[in-house]
């Protein structure tokens, strides 16, 4: 353990755990930084060495839905997904190459598992383990064309939720199954 993480370790151990998550008004290009929670699939949150907490979308990839309550059911493979992005980077300090903020005013980041721009992607790992499907719910959100090659690998392999036939894109999912009766005021995203 490095020093850096020892810091790390010890800010995030102290602080709150309510302690709000920053939401940076201008996105930070690229930085190092802890993977110290996981909240789904594709959404993350880390701590800078400045003990700045970042939550980050990766970037190209869209992961099945957990539960948001009754409302917002999960879908399948959601827990799955948590978890192999949890074993891919929790508690790693890893290099984030980011892009753009999200409308929720998360970073969208690759995200190296490793300190630097050689190391893989667990945008792309997720994908080709197929936990994750390439994020083509907008032209503009599928930057890496590795991302649509390892989402074709694991269909070909049967690999995740191509297990099965009838996987829904989450985008998709969110258009319907978030949208029943009596759910009108919550709103379509956490």
């Amino acid at each position: 353990m490095t020093a850096f993480d020892l810091v790390l370790v010890l800010a995030a151990a102290l602080l709150p755990a309510h302690h709000a998550v920053s939401a940076p008004n201008t996105i930070d290009p690229e930085f190092v930084a802890k993977v110290i929670h996981v909240d789904d699939g594709d959404t993350v949150v880390a701590l800078k060495s400045d003990m700045t907490r970042v939550k980050v979308r990766l970037a190209n990839i869209d992961a099945p839905e957990v539960s948001h309550g009754s409302c917002r059911p999960g879908q399948p493979w959601s827990a799955q997904a948590t978890r192999a992005l949890k074993q891919l980077v929790h508690g790693r300090t890893v290099l984030f190459s980011c892009s753009t903020l999200d409308r929720y005013g998360r970073s969208v980041c690759d995200l190296h598992m490793g300190e630097d721009r050689r190391s893989p992607t667990a945008n792309r790992e997720i994908t080709r383990m197929g936990l994750a499907w390439a994020n083509r719910s907008n032209p503009a959100y599928l930057r890496d064309s590795e991302v649509a090659v390892a989402e074709s690998q694991a269909q070909d392999s049967r690999l995740g939720l191509w297990s099965a036939p009838g996987a829904i894109a989450p985008w998709e999912w969110r258009k319907t199954a978030w949208k029943q009766p009596g759910c009108e005021t919550q709103g379509s995203r956490p």
